[in-house]
Order: C-alpha cells, then structure tokens, then sequence
C-alpha cells in the first residue's frame, strides 16, 4: 500500500498545542501521532508525507525514527492564508500518487486499515454526534452519500480515512475542483466520486481524533503515558520502539545537549542519532529512581555520583567560574521571575504565605550573599540531577538521562551544589507528585495557602542528602537556598495552576531558608 498523509497545516484546531511543534508530533501516549498511524500499516507499506507548518521538524523526526521505512516527502508551499486548502496539499502530493493509495489524516488515528482492492471510505461509530464531524450514509456494502459537518440522520461518522483504486479520476476531479472552489476539502471530491464509482465502507471500532483540543484530551487519557512526564512547551520526549527521541525547538539546546553526552560518558546513554532540532538514544532498561528511592538508595546514588559524575577540575579560570555561578544563579532567576510577573500581568509585593509575612521576592533575593553562594570548585555535572532522570538496574547500576544543556553557556564546568539543589527539589516536587496534583494553592481575601503532600520516605531521603553535605563540608543552607531559586525560575515554565504554585511555594521557602526556619 501507498499511503498519504498530510501534516502541512497550522493545526489551529489543537490551540497551543502546535506553537512550537507540527500537529503530526503531539503525543498521545507515549510518541507521537503521526507514529501511531505508521505503526498501523505494514512494513512493506510506502508513505508520502506533504510537508507545510514546521515541516522540516517532521522531516527529522520521520528520517531518525523509521530509516528503514519507505517515505517521500512532499513539499507544500502555500499551507496557510489565501490558496491553502487540505485538497491543495494533497495535490502537491500528486507525482508520488500515480497509483491506487490510501489518504489518513494526520489528526486520525485508527487500527488496521485495509489494503486498496475497491474504493473505501473509513468510518465509525465511536463518537456520539456528528457535529464537528461528516458522516455518511450507507446502503448495503456501498456508500450511499457523504455529509457536511452537522448532519443530524446518518449511519457513520467520516473517520479522515479513504482508498482510492480509481486514482487517475481522482487527480482529474481535484484538479477540477482547485480551480472551481476557494478552500476546497477532501469531502469535495469524495462526494463527486461516490456518484460515479462503488465506495465501500469500513468500520472501525478504535477510533481516536486529535484534531480538536476536547478530542485530543479524550485521545491522551485513552491512552496514557506510561511515564510520568511534565509537558513543556519547546521540548517534547518519545518512546518509539526501543528509541527515546528528544525534541528542542531551540536549536542551540539540542546541538549542546548533543555535545554534553560525550563528556558525560559512563554515566548518559551513548546518542544514536542527531539533527537539528532532534537526538535519540537507546531505551535504558531499569527502574525510574523516583518509583523505587528510600534513603539507603539516596545514599548509594550520592555515593556513586561523587565518584563517577562530580569530578573536579584541575585547571579552570576561578574569576570566570565565579561569574558564571552569579550569573546562573542570581541573573537567570530574575530574568525567570520577571517572566513570571510578564506572562501573569502581576507585580513584586508583599504577601502572607501560610501564615507569614513574605517581603518581595526581589528583596529577598538581594540579601543572599552571592559571593558566599558561589564560591565553589568546578566539577562535571548533570544539570538536572532529579529522582525522574535516573534509572537503576542492579546489572547497570545508575544511568542519568535528560542532562542539561550547559552552566550558564559552559558545556563542561559546573556546580555539583546545583546538582545537589535539584535532587533536594525531586524529594519535594518529582514528577509523580505533580502529576497525580498533589500540591496545594488556595487564595484567600488577604493571604495565600501552599503546601504538598510528601510522604515520610521522601522527608528521611532529604535528611541524608543533609548529611551528605556535612560530611563533605557543604552547607547544606545554601542548597536550601538554590533549591527555592530553582521553583521560582521554574514558575514561567509551567501552566496554570503550577505556574503560581512553584512561585509562592519557592517564595515562601526562600523565606524560611533566609532567616534559618529550616
């Protein structure tokens, strides 16, 4: 079988969902759609795929994850505005299409299409209206007619999929129709077509639609992740077959998350394979440290990294490393808060946090001693040392994935206290609790309630990362200290209603690590 799918248009439906990334790689599950829809067919199957919005991201995606498929990209040059249209994307496609094939929407996903003997039309009965939706009627084996959206009597919803046997009438009608309509569709020639030649209808009883926000939140909780994965806007992580994809829309991140592998050899999953904007290595089997962590473990791991990750420098510059500490750790934290009070049209002010008198945040950040905060020796870091980046098999011991890029701008020196802070962060906030919204923002007339659940294991993990820090003369103060800076630099990076709560939660812990609560 040969089969089209379209990925060039601007996914508007799916609102910011596809601002970063092509409607095509949103996940639903565990990778994206677009995987879900190859992985239906047979491998002897052959795939044409119209490129648009953000198409070379799926052209990378496509080349690094099924080098063994056949594919053809085809490439749409007028995929929004004035003279885009679904049937003007598929007729860029023509030259690949001189055969009988298969159209599949890239925002349908289905299980089992048939192979072309006849005309067909894909249709189900999952959903329960029809009023975002065409349907069909049918008659016997055949298709009796095919419905604009909001029909109220029909047999069948139209699923986004069709064969086509008679391919050399298909191309001439949707000529033909390109020139007679401004925004022409797929249903405009299926409904010329099923008047001339037989259509038969297949049924599907699995279907899921991602092509609107409310369909593509039933899609995802039909088919959960099996990772517990906090969803950012310019990054995304894949699990196809035995590969583990990573996604930046910045360039630079990826290129140095790339570079940064190979000086943390031994203790990061080797790449595989690399572009611009993607990279992907082999699925490391093990168990997430954040399903299994007590304290013995804690201390293991704390072990293990001070012999095989935070290897110190013999020659560094200390003026330079100096700065860049200050730069990560005050500079970037104020540029994230003021991102913060930009995206939530708010201000720096006073608030009472569970009960206290918070001062401002960026009062609170000028009296920390910078100089004291950043008087450390340089070592080889993660960047992102948290319980959901690290696997552990008793054969492999412990593999660290989804290491930062670099320390403030430098791929090789960093701070293995800043490592320590986002370990001290995971006991509190790992994925698993966010995840299951186990945390607390309540407001009230004059005042803010936070909190989060954690359970006795997690609070005697955190007392050996204590002691750690005494026995190897680290104040575990300023860990306190960086480990509150973190919440509030990640307080812009989330959605609402986390957004809030990692800012007065952090605010309110700055506070109580200043003037010694702890």
């Amino acid at each position: 079988m040969k089969v089209l799918i379209t990925t060039s248009g601007l996914g508007t439906r799916i609102g910011e969902y596809t601002k970063y990334i092509n409607k095509s790689l949103v996940s639903i599950g565990d990778k994206p759609a677009i995987c879900h829809i190859i992985e239906s067919y047979s491998k002897e199957s052959s795939f044409v795929i119209t490129l648009g919005y953000l198409g070379d991201l799926v052209k990378q995606f496509i080349e690094m994850t099924y080098p063994e498929r056949e594919i053809y990209f085809s490439y749409v040059d007028v995929y929004k505005g004035a003279g885009s249209s679904l049937l003007y994307s598929i007729i860029c496609a023509k030259e690949f299409l001189q055969e009988p094939f298969i159209f599949h929407a890239c925002d349908t996903i289905i299980s089992n299409p048939s192979a072309i003997t006849e005309n067909w039309i894909g249709c189900s009965k999952v959903v329960p209206n029809s009023s975002c939706y065409r349907s069909v009627n049918v008659d016997n084996k055949y298709i009796k007619s095919i419905n604009d959206k909001g029909e109220i009597t029909y047999d069948y919803e139209f699923v986004g999929v069709f064969g086509i046997k008679n391919y050399e009438r298909f191309w001439d009608i949707s000529d033909d129709i390109l020139e007679e309509k401004d925004c022409p569709s797929d249903y405009d020639i299926l409904d010329i077509m099923i008047k001339e030649f037989d259509f038969e209808y297949q049924v599907f009883d699995y279907w899921l639609d991602i092509g609107n926000s409310n369909s593509l939140s039933i899609a995802r909780k039909e088919t959960p992740s099996q990772f517990n994965i906090l969803p950012k806007e310019r990054e995304s992580i894949f699990f196809v077959e035995n590969k583990v994809i990573k996604f930046f829309y910045d360039k630079d991140v990826c290129r140095n998350r790339v570079d940064r592998a190979l000086s943390l050899k031994g203790v990061v999953p080797a790449i595989t394979s690399s572009s611009e904007n993607f990279y992907s290595y082999s699925f490391t089997e093990g168990d997430l440290f954040s399903e299994i962590v007590n304290p013995k473990k804690i201390s293991d791991l704390l072990t293990w990294a001070k012999q095989k990750l935070w290897c110190k420098f013999d020659v560094y510059d200390k003026a330079t490393f100096v700065d860049s500490c200050y730069s990560f750790y005050k500079e970037k934290t104020i540029n994230r808060i003021n991102e913060f009070f930009t995206i939530n049209s708010s201000y720096d002010k006073e608030d009472v946090i569970n009960g206290m008198k918070i001062p401002t945040v960026m009062s609170m950040i000028e009296s920390i001693n910078f100089e004291v905060l950043c008087d450390s020796e340089p070592t080889v870091f993660h960047g992102d040392f948290i319980l959901d980046n690290i696997i552990y098999s008793k054969e492999e011991g412990f593999t660290l994935i989804d290491w930062r890029q670099d320390f403030a701008g430098d791929l090789h020196l960093g701070d293995m206290k800043y490592d320590l802070a986002k370990l001290n962060h995971s006991i509190f906030l790992n994925h698993k609790i966010l995840m299951q919204d186990n945390f607390t923002i309540e407001y009230f007339d004059d005042s803010i309630l936070t909190d989060i659940l954690v359970s006795k294991n997690l609070v005697d993990c955190k007392n050996v990362i204590m002691k750690f820090c005494e026995e190897n003369n680290i104040s575990y103060k300023q860990i306190d200290i960086l480990t509150s800076l973190i919440w509030l630099s990640m307080a812009p990076l989330h959605h609402h209603p986390l957004d809030k709560f990692l800012f007065y939660f952090g605010k309110y812990n700055l506070y109580n690590s200043l003037i010694g609560l702890k």
